[in-house]
């Protein structure tokens, strides 16, 4: 907008909640599954994130 910053926001989206099963897992499983996940990239020009992780151990 005339060369100056600008915030653009977008209109709300149902957010997403994706568990992530880690019952049974042992340590090393769960810390790599885990980082795998904070590793994994996303394009914010797309737009924010479609999913939100949470981990699962046993029940939900």
């Amino acid at each position: 907008m005339g060369g100056e910053p600008a915030r653009f926001i977008n209109p709300a989206f149902p957010p997403v909640l994706r568990y992530i099963d880690l019952d049974g897992a042992t340590s090393d499983e769960a810390d790599d599954r885990l980082r795998r996940e904070l590793v994994s990239p996303f394009d914010l020009a797309k737009g924010p994130p479609d999913a939100l992780s949470a981990p699962a151990y046993g029940r939900r």
